[in-house]
């Protein structure tokens, strides 16, 4: 769960020229090198919201400073925060997937349920 809370602002990540067409496409990490600027000043963990270089929305995700991938996003609606309903959801689902696809393979063993991002 993020560290936002109510009253808090949401950062914007806008991209740099040309740069918005991965997230278009749902790809979930933001690299560094892609990031024109920065709007606020997202804490590590903090929710940012992605726009293009033209100021259009895009996804929203968690901010990391710390690391090369700096946004990673989870969420292209504009309007869903990524409060513990969200990951709830999210992890309901994949869990309900997972028991689906491992009941159709009869698969003995162990396997990794949930990734981040997927």
């Amino acid at each position: 769960m993020s560290p936002r809370g109510p009253s808090t602002a949401v950062a914007r990540v806008l991209l740099k020229p040309r740069r918005a067409r991965p997230f278009f496409g749902r790809h979930p990490w933001v690299f560094a090198g892609a990031i024109g600027r920065v709007e606020g000043e997202p804490a590590d963990g903090a929710e940012a919201d992605l726009y293009s270089h033209e100021g259009q929305f895009i996804a929203r995700g968690l901010f990391n400073s710390h690391s090369t991938i700096r946004l990673r996003l989870y969420s292209w609606e504009a309007d869903q925060p990524l409060d513990a309903a969200f990951w709830q959801g999210r992890l309901e689902a994949a869990l309900h997937l997972r028991g689906v696809i491992l009941d159709r393979l009869d698969a003995p063993g162990a396997c990794r349920l949930v990734f981040s991002e997927a």
